[in-house]
């Protein structure tokens, strides 16, 4: 005891003092941890929001961003924006992913829309799209292209072209190995290619059984546009001339001067200061990169902006 002001108080003993100093320690260690999760919080939504910058700058649709979001949780990802950038990963991942999609009872009406999805997030993600010509020939796909195949069974895989021969294609599909023994024997099957900035493709051909793990299929002419996607426009800002024939061809042809302010290799959007028929042809002359060009061309959408005058 101390006797302070006539008071006596007790002094704390061993443990009294052991006591407060573990309540303080207690209370530390909640305020770091605390501080912990709230900064791992805060990096999770600084690494999603960067994960859907990423998903929506590369054009991905609201559900294939849900394909990929889910696919990351699939796969337990700590940083889902990994998935936007590294392709192997969203290779390795996919076996197990399709594996567990295919347990859904929610998506088997929705596989082939799925399949479709994922060939064109691949496609988005990973893959160089500009300056694509159409696919003549189906020697012409690449090297590491991602399609589908349906069979005449109704059945639906993804593939990735990973080899050639003299008369086929050799196919990695994602999906276990020991299922591979569907295509022993020959049998018919549809590709089904989505290139992006070119087109849909629908290939029928038949499998040539499997080799080390891929399967091969025959290479054929059996190959048809399915849907061609709008390519996409480049900003510009050159001077075009839009020649109006005379309708009886009595008059001389008059030449109207724009100025075209996006292109792409086939449309172009020009500012006027006169409206057009739909019906007729219209030549356009414009220059770019030192060469006169001098193309038909018909109208296909108008818009009329009066305080203008375009």
């Amino acid at each position: 005891m101390e006797t302070v002001l006539q008071i006596k108080w007790p002094l704390p003993g061993v443990l009294g003092v052991s006591i407060v100093l573990g309540l303080l320690l207690i209370a530390i260690i909640i305020y770091f941890v605390y501080k912990y999760f709230e900064v791992k919080e805060q990096k999770r939504i600084h690494d999603y929001q960067l994960f859907l910058f990423q998903a929506k700058r590369k054009g991905l649709t609201s559900f294939q961003l849900k394909i990929l979001r889910n696919m990351a949780s699939h796969l337990k990802l700590s940083n889902p924006r990994t998935l936007t950038t590294d392709s192997s990963l969203f290779e390795s991942g996919l076996s197990d992913f399709l594996e567990y999609l295919k347990g859904q009872p929610e998506v088997a009406d929705n596989l082939t829309a799925i399949f479709r999805d994922l060939s064109m997030i691949y496609e988005r993600l990973y893959v160089v799209t500009m300056g694509r010509t159409s696919l003549e020939s189906m020697v012409e796909l690449e090297d590491g292209e991602i399609l589908y195949i349906t069979t005449e069974s109704g059945a639906i895989y993804l593939a990735k072209i990973a080899g050639r021969g003299g008369n086929f294609l050799e196919l990695k599909l994602f999906m276990p190995a020991k299922n591979l023994r569907d295509f022993e024997n020959e049998q018919k099957v549809s590709l089904h290619v989505i290139r992006i900035n070119d087109a849909e493709y629908l290939i029928k051909t038949v499998t040539l059984g499997t080799d080390l793990g891929f399967l091969r299929v025959r290479i054929s002419d059996d190959i048809s546009k399915e849907r061609e996607f709008r390519h996409p426009y480049v900003n510009v800002v050159i001077p075009a001339f839009v020649t109006v024939l005379s309708p009886d061809g009595t008059s001389d042809p008059q030449k109207i001067e724009g100025s075209m302010v996006k292109l792409n290799d086939f449309e172009c959007i020009i500012r006027m200061p006169a409206a057009l028929d739909f019906e007729k042809e219209y030549p356009v002359a414009f220059e770019l990169n030192k060469f006169n060009f001098n193309v038909n061309s018909k109208l296909i959408s108008s818009k009329t902006v009066e305080g203008e005058r375009v």
